[in-house]
């Protein structure tokens, strides 16, 4: 009998919050991660049934009413969420006779997977026990090593917020499949571009308000490309400076 594949560390994290048996739960993290509550409750619910079958090539035989029944949802939201799931580059399905009956098998691609889990928790704050070596090593610094402590400790720093700035970008443009070289590549080179200009998740965001309030192009309503917002991004650092400048007298 074959073993089953040997999984990445990273993706420990997530099964430790999957399992919905007989009553239904879901993770804050996995309705942010998957874009969405009815996403998150089918992405959490497959990730439980991931190892729980007979198979060990990682497919899961799933008819999509079953689903629906087990999460309460509809066939359409099933549908919905799995296109969706495939769209972030996680899941790859299948139809194969399962029982007699044609079925859709569902795989997810472990790979991707980690690299985009590893890059939320990045983003989130959520890897606890990376959190707590860095307080630790932040204590430690203050010693004869000083200098060179927090150094190591400042390259840590900016990794994570360059992450958090990466993942704002993501959200900012709509990007839900970031499992490509290319993409993963221009979100990384905006990322410290923007740092380099003073860019912070929390100007992200403001970013994004301006943006929707403004019509550049013919363009409003639309979610800006990442060579919009590296263009704009000068414009948006000189309107916000002029709000602040603004005196106002009784």
């Amino acid at each position: 009998m074959s073993k089953r594949v040997a999984l990445p560390p990273i993706l420990n994290t997530l099964r430790q919050f999957a399992g919905q048996t007989r009553y239904l739960a879901i993770p804050k993290a996995f309705i942010k991660f998957a874009g969405g509550l009815e996403v998150g409750l089918v992405f959490g619910q497959l990730l439980f049934q991931s190892d729980k079958g007979k198979r060990t090539d990682g497919w899961i035989a799933k008819a999509d009413k079953d689903i629906a029944e087990e999460l309460l949802l509809t066939t359409y939201a099933i549908r919905k969420s799995r296109k969706h799931l495939k769209k972030l580059g996680i899941l790859e399905t299948k139809l194969m006779r399962w029982n007699g009956s044609p079925t859709t098998h569902y795989r997810f691609k472990w790979d991707v997977l980690a690299k985009l889990w590893a890059a939320f928790l990045e983003d989130s704050q959520m890897d606890f026990a990376k959190t707590k070596k860095r307080i630790d090593e932040n204590a430690k610094s203050i010693t004869v090593n000083n200098t060179v402590n927090g150094d190591i400790a400042q390259k840590k720093d900016n990794r994570g917020e360059h992450m958090r700035v990466f993942w704002r970008l993501r959200e900012l443009c709509g990007i839900t499949d970031a499992s490509t070289k290319a993409t993963q590549g221009q979100l990384h080179r905006t990322a410290k571009a923007l740092r380099g200009a003073g860019a912070t998740p929390g100007l992200i965001d403001e970013f994004k308000q301006w943006w929707a309030k403004h019509n550049w192009k013919g363009r409003k309503g639309e979610l800006p490309e990442l060579t919009a917002v590296r263009e704009q991004w000068g414009a948006f650092l000189k309107w916000k400076a002029s709000c602040e400048q603004v005196e106002y007298i009784d």
